[in-house]
């Protein structure tokens, strides 16, 4: 039990850096004015998804490491 726990804290440590790097590259990164508008978009789209994705790991390994 206690290599499961110790798993899945460090899957939600990797996990909320991950978030906070996404985070931090759609706060402080802005692309040029002369990129194509589809480039933004999916620039926007990506740092969406890749914090969608890092919350629902943290909470997923936080709700199964209390339960």
């Amino acid at each position: 039990v206690k290599y499961y726990t110790g798993a899945l804290n460090s899957v939600g440590v990797q996990s909320a850096l991950i978030c906070g790097f996404s985070v931090t590259l759609l706060a402080c990164y802005r692309p040029g004015h002369e990129s194509l508008d589809f480039l933004l978009y999916w620039y926007y789209i990506s740092g969406a998804l890749s914090v969608a994705a890092a919350m629902n790991s943290v909470i997923s390994s936080a709700f199964a490491s209390i339960w």
